[in-house]
């Protein structure tokens, strides 16, 4: 069984990558707005990698806390829609 095992982790390798922190991305988003402050920006541009798990939720709280502390104003229309 071990040999088994062994044989499967040969096939894999771990990915280090940097992971960014929620100030990051408050200060990404933030920078946004600053550039056009009149522009409306959906969720998916706060996204790096829309596949990235970690990225979509790490926006998603960023987001979120911005509105909490009325940095920025977001609207859904539709459940499960795109967020404004």
């Amino acid at each position: 069984k071990k040999k088994k095992v062994s044989e499967i982790k040969k096939n894999y390798e771990n990915v280090r990558r940097k992971k960014i922190t929620a100030e990051a991305r408050v200060e990404f988003i933030r920078h946004l707005f600053e550039v056009d402050p009149n522009k409306t920006y959906t969720f998916s541009k706060t996204v790096s990698d829309v596949n990235d798990k970690y990225d979509v939720a790490l926006s998603f709280t960023s987001v979120m806390e911005m509105v909490k502390q009325r940095q920025i104003n977001a609207e859904q229309k539709t459940l499960f829609g795109e967020i404004f």
